[in-house]
């Protein structure tokens, strides 16, 4: 296992800043996942930890070492790195076997050594009888796994995945997150994962950085990143969430012009600011209005479209008086009709108050 490090990390190609003063830090045996949109630099970054690219200034350490900075870069071979890439990049011509053995072969192990370590690799990720095929026999699921597999025979200290899953079905991106955490969990190699899926992020690393323009928005565990965003850009790109805007006119209250809502103290913002309350869909709770009960805090509403998602219904809801739309998850046996009248009810406890960047 080792510990890889970005100081400071800057890359341009052209006038387009591509990777902007990145700083991270990914431990022995840690799973991070690089998220973000496309074009946010994730790529960029993973490629400079490999050694494709030169940083324009900053650093790359493995385990205290210095591998890439402006003046000289270790070539990819000397790293004891791996790196998976979103079109598998598999030898067409070579069987499954072959595959897997390639890096075996060039490090110039015995021949019974790289049988050996093969077929027990083949066996890890559930590929052990299909050796002898070729990538135009397999599906893509199962080219993924020669991958994999491909990978993590030559034993490296970090492994690096570009997009991996990226080309399959839903149902095989569902059932290979939970393979890639299962090898990780086996083998514990530090390993830097990017992706654009949040779920993808979220069932499989220790820790997730939220990229954006280049840097690093957020970096924390998934609970930590999806419970408590600490930007609006955060907020709104990992899940679904609502975003109201307002001014902050006390602690405890958040004036969204016509309308006032309870909010958590956050300490990044003072009264007389402009903030945003997120409220995360399934924490919006409704009721008929028609059913009198004394609640403090809820808000008018009206529904404005009811879709039946399967396991839950979701409801748009306008609040009365404005032009702000909530939408809203409940259990599917919970049912309101567009048009009909509801009260709204946000928990602070279980809202977020950012500093409202976008307005």
């Amino acid at each position: 296992m080792a510990a890889i490090t970005f100081r400071g990390l800057t890359k341009r190609f052209g006038v387009t800043l591509a990777v902007d003063r990145v700083d991270l830090s990914v431990a022995h045996g840690e799973f991070v996942s690089l998220l973000g949109p496309s074009g946010c630099g994730k790529t960029t970054t993973l490629r400079l930890a490999a050694g494709f690219l030169r940083p324009d200034t900053g650093e790359v350490l493995v385990d205290g070492n210095i591998v890439s900075s402006p003046e000289a870069v270790v070539p990819p071979e000397r790293r004891r790195m791996s790196m998976i890439f979103q079109s598998y990049a598999l030898w067409p011509h070579r069987s499954v076997f072959e595959n897997v053995a390639y890096g075996l072969r060039l490090r110039g192990l015995p021949r019974g050594e790289i049988w050996r370590k093969v077929l027990a690799m083949l066996a890890v990720v559930q590929m052990e009888g299909l050796a002898d095929r070729y990538p135009g026999e397999l599906s893509g699921g199962q080219q993924q796994r020669v991958a994999l597999a491909r990978a993590l025979v030559v034993e490296p200290e970090i492994l690096l995945l570009d997009e991996p899953l990226s080309n399959l079905d839903a149902n095989l991106r569902e059932e290979l997150r939970f393979e890639i955490r299962r090898l990780h969990q086996e083998f514990g190699i530090t390993m830097l994962y990017v992706t654009h899926d949040q779920a993808e992020a979220v069932v499989t690393s220790d820790r997730i950085a939220v990229m954006q323009a280049g840097r690093i928005a957020q970096v924390g565990r998934p609970e930590e990143i999806f419970e408590r965003p600490r930007t609006r850009f955060v907020a709104e790109f990992i899940g679904r969430t609502n975003v109201l805007p307002g001014v902050l006119r006390e602690l405890g209250s958040l004036d969204l012009g016509p309308l006032v809502v309870r909010a958590p103290n956050a300490p990044e913002v003072r009264v007389g600011e402009r903030a945003a309350l997120c409220v995360r869909p399934a924490r919006v709770r409704l009721r008929d209005a028609a059913i009198p009960e004394a609640r403090g805090g809820e808000l008018p509403g009206v529904v404005e479209r009811a879709v039946y998602v399967g396991d839950a219904m979701e409801y748009l809801v306008r609040l009365a008086g404005s032009e702000h739309r909530l939408r809203a998850l409940t259990p599917p046996d919970q049912r309101f009709r567009a048009g009909q009248a509801v009260l709204v009810a946000l928990d602070p406890a279980r809202s977020v108050l950012i500093p409202d960047e976008a307005g």
